[in-house]
């Protein structure tokens, strides 16, 4: 027995409009595509291979799921014109569709099923039949291609249901439902951790967080101190929740970002859009700091670090003069005093010594040496060595209290140059705190050269952030 599964982009258009860049038939319900519960309703039909007809080639689905051998059957594709009819598609796929048995799955719905059930009947049907429909698709079972113009309009009682999906409001609403009522019928991504908790892989939870089930977490997230997850919350991949945050009967969809202590209830996060469920109304938030996409991050780190130390190479070189000119006239004037430092130069508590020329900046001299950043060179020093980046996070002393600060912070990268004096924040200020959580999220080549061009052209005018 075979399947035809075929999702027609009229029947989907909405969903392009109000997720622009996601394959509608990528769309996740409760972490997992919506292409994927329609395979394995198939494959629990007893279906060993399946096409997928769309209205054209789609580089992420066939990506995704390959040849089909992943799931257990072969998965093959081809397209389809949107006047096409049913009989046009088996036309089109006769090949395929010669001398078996099909199930045909035509529209934009959800499927409600019981991976417990036994759905191998259909063999023992007599007729070609519709088996199940709702107002934006249909479940037909062909047992002779031959007889596809005497369907039947009764339909046959069935262990399965059709839920239509016309707006945001109804993938919010099969979501809820299927995480709070069906967890248990599917086969979802990740591990149950406890009853009604399901987590992926690469999940960091902070010490102070709470999770109340059903809760379903996708990979690659962090949830940060104090943060609230559900109960009723799904967390897709590559997430990041920041402390004080409440996810209460919501979705975080995937590559975005949630500020400090915001509660959120029955929306639908997208990036900096955050959706009703139940209305469906949208609101796009211009405060990065609120809600935002995660760009990724260079996934060459070798190369991100190589690149760091050749910049810092060059730096060190275009101040190595008035370094020491400036250094001896300092000198000469005891206008300067030297300082051992000692900071955390990772998350696990990894520590840095720094020798340093302090200015008095009450000088001209003292004030000029700060103001070309020639008390950098020690720190540039350590980015050659590659033990911090040239951009990154601001240097924490090393206290008990910033110890513990670590703990709550695993995206913690130190640089010579940081994030919170790009912006002139002032340092140990709840500001500075949120502009470190925010670039730990965001950051990224192109964020770092933007970030030290502006340090270099605005940062002479403003000296908060010396060592």
């Amino acid at each position: 027995m075979r399947a035809l599964i075929c999702i027609r982009e009229k029947d989907y258009a909405w969903v392009t409009t109000t997720f622009p860049g996601r394959h509608p038939a990528m769309i996740r319900i409760c972490n997992k595509p919506l292409l994927e519960y329609l395979i394995d309703f198939v494959i629990l039909n007893g279906c060993t291979e399946v096409r997928l007809i769309l209205d054209e080639p789609s580089a992420e689905i066939e990506r995704y799921f390959g040849s089909g051998s992943r799931l257990g059957i072969e998965v093959s594709f081809s397209n389809s014109k949107p006047s096409d009819s049913i009989d046009t598609l088996l036309e089109k796929n006769s090949k395929f569709c010669q001398d078996e048995h099909l199930l045909i799955l035509d529209g934009f719905f959800f499927i409600h099923y019981d991976k417990e059930q036994d759905y191998r009947n259909w063999q023992e049907i007599s007729y070609t039949g519709r088996m199940s429909n709702c107002p934006t698709g249909t479940v037909l079972f062909v047992k002779n291609s031959a007889e596809m113009k005497n369907i039947s309009s009764v339909l046959t009682e069935v262990e399965f249901a059709l839920s239509a999906l016309e707006s945001i409001e109804d993938i919010f609403q099969i979501t809820m439902q299927v995480l709070a009522a069906e967890q248990n019928h599917y086969v979802l991504p990740g591990y149950s951790a406890d009853k009604g908790i399901i987590l992926g892989r690469n999940v960091e939870i902070g010490k102070d967080v709470t999770v109340n089930s059903p809760v379903i977490i996708g990979n690659n997230v962090r949830l940060l101190g104090e943060a609230v997850i559900g109960p009723c919350a799904v967390i897709e991949n590559n997430v990041i929740i920041d402390s004080g945050s409440q996810i209460e009967e919501s979705c975080v969809f995937e590559g975005s970002y949630l500020g400090r202590d915001l509660s959120v209830h029955s929306k639908i996060i997208s990036g900096k859009t955050i959706y009703d469920g139940l209305s469906g109304e949208s609101l796009n938030i211009t405060d990065a700091f609120l809600l935002s996409e995660i760009h990724p991050v260079l996934p060459w780190q070798f190369l991100r670090r190589l690149t760091s130390s050749v910049s810092a190479m060059v730096l060190t070189l275009l101040l190595c003069v008035p370094y020491l000119f400036i250094g001896l006239l300092l000198k000469s004037k005891g206008d300067y005093h030297r300082l051992q430092l000692d900071y955390y130069c990772g998350h696990n508590g990894e520590t840095l010594q720094v020798n340093t020329i302090v200015s008095n900046n009450q000088t001209f001299i003292g004030k000029l040496y700060s103001t070309l950043y020639l008390d950098r060179i020690p720190l540039l020093a350590q980015v050659i060595r590659g033990k911090i980046r040239l951009m990154g996070n601001s240097l924490l002393p090393v206290t008990d209290e910033n110890m513990q600060l670590l703990k709550d912070f695993p995206e913690y990268a130190p640089g010579a140059f940081s994030y919170s004096e790009a912006d002139d924040i002032t340092p140990g200020t709840i500001e500075s705190e949120v502009a470190e959580r925010f670039y730990a999220a965001h950051r990224s080549v192109i964020l770092d050269l933007r970030m030290l061009a502006k340090i270099f052209f605005t940062g002479p005018y403003s000296k908060k952030h010396q060592l």
